[in-house]
């Protein structure tokens, strides 16, 4: 009988999840235990499969395009002119394969790489690339990324304990410590209620959360997407495309490719090696081209050519995950979607309007918050206000027209600089 550490010999152990597994054990482990299909494994690819049909009995299937698609081997690449030294990258790299600290540049260790991508969505400010280099996947890589990943997850468990045996150690003296401090404090707020007071002031107050995007609907009262497009089709290629990419770049490519393929028909017609030519001046142009076609086949297949206004239906197209879907169906459909970039993600946290570690979460915090008078444009007012004002490197927080109401720690000092009074001082 095969042993789960067979299986897991057998996988590319790039620790990707891609297969909806928490790395390549656990679908190891899904595979001999729960029955898993064995083509959920991308980076595996036909030569993967066919290694775990030989293994485990089953007949040899094609890679289900769910989990994915079988692409070139590439590493991570941060822009060095982009990183903030945020270390979110580091934190998901599953192989310690990303070296730096905090507010310095941050590297890619090559050789640990495993082209997960995990990092891609960790940046909050899209400085990271996948560059494909040339090199083909092996068995034996995968034996050293393994050792990487276990390397790593080890370190992990032995600084968490390292942390929690200081945390122990200093408890009991803080405790007795916050006592006294609370009993010669008599009747102010304990300094646990005191915290959470200050947290709170680091968010816009809800009644003040109108007022804050009428004034952003104010300074841009007719936004538009800055993607060119005339049908849902050509927005949902467009919004594809733009990852990792500026919508400049995307404009360039679309007036090329939409005057000669600009329907689901078209495009497959087209082919990858037709597409190509088309788009080759954005980045990933590759993988997108394949999964442009891919979505093309799709849509032409099962839905007749037409983009599906469905949130389930759309993310279930290859090269189509939820901000990409959330932007067709708001700007296509008219639905009020809040989708998260990397400009609404820094503003809402920058400014206090919704804080939040991931993209999801921000997404949810705003869905709830935001007005629903405002819903259907917040996303147009945060992108193009983080876009062009709050940026990234050199906030202009004395043209802001919500700096009355931002609660960044930065703003402050930026507004005495230019002379500009806030509400909050």
């Amino acid at each position: 009988m095969t042993t789960l550490e067979e299986i897991d010999d057998l996988l590319p152990q790039t620790q990707c999840r891609q297969c909806g597994c928490d790395g390549c054990l656990a679908y190891a482990r899904a595979i001999l235990e729960e029955g898993a299909a064995i083509n959920r494994c991308a980076p595996g690819g036909a030569e993967g499969i066919a290694r775990l049909a030989a293994a485990t009995g089953r007949p040899v299937v094609p890679l289900d395009p769910e989990y994915g698609r079988e692409v070139p081997f590439a590493v991570a690449r941060i822009r060095a002119r982009d990183c903030i030294g945020c270390a979110w990258c580091i934190r998901v790299c599953p192989t310690d394969a990303i070296a730096g600290s905090p507010k310095h540049l941050h590297g890619i260790v090559e050789e640990r790489c495993t082209g997960c991508a995990l990092c891609l969505p960790a940046c909050p400010m899209d400085a990271i690339d996948m560059v494909e280099n040339g090199r083909t996947w092996t068995l034996e890589d995968a034996h050293r990324a393994r050792e990487h990943h276990r390397n790593a997850a080890a370190r992990r468990e032995r600084l968490e304990a390292e942390d929690l045996a200081r945390l122990d150690a200093l408890r009991k003296p803080a405790a007795e410590k916050a006592l006294r401090a609370y009993r010669g404090h008599h009747g102010s707020s304990p300094p646990c209620k005191r915290r959470r007071q200050q947290r709170r002031t680091d968010m816009i107050k809800a009644a003040d959360r109108g007022a804050f995007m009428a004034a952003l609907a104010a300074a841009h009262p007719n936004p538009e997407s800055e993607l060119n497009w005339t049908t849902p089709f050509e927005l949902l290629v467009a919004v594809v495309l733009s990852a990792q990419a500026t919508d400049k770049g995307v404009n360039i490519a679309t007036a090329r490719l939409f005057p000669i393929a600009n329907t689901a028909e078209q495009i497959a017609a087209l082919g990858v090696e037709g597409l190509t030519p088309f788009i080759q001046t954005i980045g990933l142009y590759r993988n997108k081209a394949k999964n442009v076609v891919r979505l093309s086949e799709i849509l032409r297949d099962e839905y007749a050519g037409e983009v599906p206004e469905d949130f389930d239906k759309l993310v279930a197209l290859p090269g189509v995950g939820r901000k990409t879907a959330n932007v067709v169906l708001n700007v296509a459909f008219g639905h009020p979607t809040i989708p998260v970039d990397t400009h609404i993600f820094r503003v809402s946290n920058r400014t206090g309007l919704a804080k939040g570690k991931t993209p999801d979460e921000i997404e949810t915090k705003l869905e709830k918050i935001i007005p629903d008078a405002y819903k259907h444009e917040a996303h147009h007012w945060l992108l193009l206000h983080g876009r062009y004002c709050c940026k990234a490197r050199s906030p202009e927080c004395e043209r802001c027209p919500v700096a009355q109401w931002c609660n960044a720690p930065e703003k402050k000092k930026r507004l005495a600089d230019f002379g500009s009074p806030s509400k909050s001082e």
